[in-house]
């Protein structure tokens, strides 16, 4: 959900830096709920937003 919520924001402002803001704190989130160590939450980050970029190139 927080990806598709993050495309929209991305879509409404066609601002980078909010796109991935966005994206930041959903992945943090759900790091926090399964209890992720921060390298592994940093890895997920890094993925998602590669793929992400990916799609609006």
């Amino acid at each position: 959900m927080g990806f598709i919520h993050a495309i929209k924001i991305w879509l409404d402002h066609n601002n980078f830096q909010i796109l991935l803001g966005y994206i930041s704190l959903s992945i943090l989130s759900a790091a926090k709920i399964n209890k992720l160590p921060v390298r592994s939450s940093r890895r997920t980050r890094k993925i998602g937003v590669n793929v992400l970029v990916k799609d609006f190139e």
